[in-house]
């Protein structure tokens, strides 16, 4: 993966400026069904069906309002909590796309993104970093440990989806 260092300044990205945002958060389940709007684009079936998803959160709001949109785009997702159960789930089966939050119980998805790009197997796999931390330090962050794009939470699952099929959709 060919990714900027850590200190220099990022291209312009249109995508990945579009996916940081600042919005309020989901903070209860009762909430998570209304909150965010369904997909407006239509993914068609032979793009993103059956690939596979591997989502590393803990936050049991996000990970019902993230599976629910994912699953809709009939993917197969496997969910994990923390970074130990993440590494097990990679030893299994190299997933299609990966999407990790930064603060886990067990440590950072940002570490763990380091880890993966150093190794060869993982070379292929995207991964979208997912977090309410917002600031131009963490994309610049989630983009020099490895990750493909960083999205802000709470986000809109239209971005979501074209940030997707930029990295899966079309190969």
């Amino acid at each position: 993966m060919t990714h900027p260092e850590q200190d220099t300044e990022l291209p312009e990205d249109p995508d990945l400026q579009t996916a940081v945002q600042t919005t309020e958060p989901v903070s209860n389940e009762a909430a998570v069904e209304n909150a965010l709007p369904e997909p407006k684009l239509q993914a068609s079936e032979e793009d993103l069906e059956n690939r596979s998803v591997l989502v590393l959160e803990d936050d049991p709001v996000q990970v019902k309002l993230l599976c629910k949109h994912l699953e809709s785009l009939q993917m197969r997702v496997t969910h994990v909590d923390t970074i130990a159960r993440a590494k097990a789930a990679l030893e299994s089966e190299i997933p299609n796309l990966a999407i990790f939050d930064v603060r886990l119980p067990d440590g950072s998805g940002l570490e763990l993104c380091q880890e993966l790009d150093a190794q060869p197997r993982f070379a292929d796999l995207p991964i979208i970093v997912l977090s309410s931390m917002t600031s131009d330090d963490m994309v610049r962050r989630s983009r020099a440990s490895g990750a493909r794009y960083f999205l802000g939470k709470p986000y809109d699952p239209n971005i979501l989806l074209l940030l997707i099929r930029q990295l899966i959709g079309e190969g």
